[in-house]
């Protein structure tokens, strides 16, 4: 049967193609094309949400949106998040903006339902995007659109289904996600609150309002100032949740936040595609709870304090970006490559790496109860190298952290010496290569 072979989603890939086919693999042409897709995706956003706001707010949304470090430490990065924000601020600019959403010309309607399947295939939690589209035409009385949307988006997206049903992988998110949670017992209560506050700490207190650098460090401070930033965004949520599409955009978000919460990892990149509607909700927030006459004044304030705040941040980025390299040391991939078939099967936690530098296929780890069985299902599936790779991972707060179990698993059952034996080390990458014991 057919094998999953990279991490790489089908959307995401699609939107790389054009970049491949005309540079080809190159590393600073990928970074460029994903920063190029994380900005511009972030000004089709607040190109399609700019008029339900006033000239002041929009010079606001503009310096929250693209003087943050959060969102410039992420330019470059070649990852889905850079495409699905690419994505969501194309749809908003011509569903919202445009009012595609509520024109019944069928060509739209498709070409929506399209963008929204893309959105899914470069992060299944794009999903929530089209269940809320679909609510929001049915709410809307336009039920044979939203008929013709979810049929036009189904089609989109049925033969990714297809073929990922036949595929044989190691071992799912889903898969791995259920066993975090099913062996937590009551512990797993405490995941959605400590990924909630995970989340809502992030988009109150380090992006747009770089908080740390105003705060002392004390946590009824910084606690305090979450619960401020987040009950304006929500005054904000509310006021726009009355607007054309704002219940739409409230009720996407609400889906989206309640994956995140109950998915029991905690990544600060999650947050990146709901970032620009945080910050346009914070924007709207202030014309409710400020005066009008002081509105303006408020909203100059809030400029200088993201610029102010986030300038150190700024500057690193900026300074990241001249001076260090743009690929990665990989000579271990290169021994890899030159010690391997083509078509010897690879099994690492960074399959994508492996494919872009070594171009050899592979698995994700493989569910296992004990390593005598992680080795013989590896044996079973042809698996001939493992690559394991020293991974550093951003702490979690009160919630397991799946990528870094299985990263620690693997690495005790190729501790083994009597089933794997090591055939490469590089200290420098932080890498040891293994192969089964006969």
């Amino acid at each position: 049967s057919p094998r999953l072979e990279t991490s790489a989603t089908w959307g995401f890939s699609a939107l790389l193609m054009p970049a491949v086919a005309v540079f080809g693999s190159n590393a600073l042409a990928l970074k460029a094309a994903a920063a190029a897709m994380l900005l511009a995706g972030v000004g089709l956003f607040y190109a399609g949400v700019r008029r339900r706001l006033a000239p002041a707010a929009r010079h606001a949304l503009l310096a929250a949106l693209f003087f943050n470090g959060y969102y410039l430490s992420f330019a470059g990065a070649v990852i889905s998040e850079a495409g699905y924000v690419l994505l969501f601020g194309l749809w908003v600019y011509l569903a919202l903006g445009r009012r595609w959403l509520w024109d019944d010309r069928l060509s739209r309607t498709a070409l929506l339902a399209a963008l929204t399947a893309l959105l899914a295939l470069t992060r299944l939690i794009g999903f929530s995007l089209l269940a809320a589209a679909v609510c929001e035409l049915i709410a809307s009385r336009r039920r044979r659109q939203a008929w013709r949307y979810g049929v036009a988006a189904g089609a989109c997206v049925l033969p990714y289904f297809i073929v990922t049903t036949k595929a044989a992988s190691g071992s799912s998110y889903q898969e791995i996600c259920w066993a975090l949670w099913s062996g937590a017992g009551l512990a797993a209560l405490k995941i959605p609150l400590a990924n909630a506050y995970f989340y809502l700490k992030g988009l109150s207190l380090l992006t747009f309002l770089y908080f740390p650098s105003f705060l002392p460090n004390a946590a009824w401070l910084k606690a305090s100032a979450v619960a401020a930033v987040a009950g304006v965004a929500a005054c904000g949520a509310a006021r726009s949740a009355k607007t054309p599409g704002g219940r739409l955009l409230l009720a996407y978000a609400g889906v989206y936040g309640l994956v995140c919460a109950v998915w029991p990892y905690q990544a600060p990149r999650f947050a990146l595609p709901v970032f620009p509607l945080f910050a346009f909700w914070f924007v709207e927030g202030l014309a409710v709870i400020v005066p009008a006459g002081r509105r303006r004044a408020a909203l100059a304030a809030l400029c200088g304090a993201a610029l102010l705040s986030n300038a150190a941040q700024i500057a690193a980025a900026a300074r990241a970006s001249l001076t260090q390299p743009a690929d990665m040391p990989h000579a271990s991939h290169l021994w890899l490559r030159e010690h391997s078939r083509p078509d010897d099967l690879i099994l690492s936690m960074d399959i994508a790496r492996v494919r872009y530098y070594a171009g050899r296929r592979g698995v994700h780890f493989i569910a296992s109860n004990s390593a005598l069985e992680f080795a013989a299902r590896a044996r079973a599936a042809g698996a001939r190298y493992f690559f394991l790779k020293e991974t550093a991972y951003v702490p979690t707060v009160g919630t397991a952290d799946g990528a870094r179990s299985q990263q620690e698993r693997l690495a005790a059952y190729l501790s083994r010496a009597d089933l794997f034996s090591p055939v490469y080390g590089n200290e420098n990458e932080g890498v040891r290569i293994f192969t089964l014991r006969p």
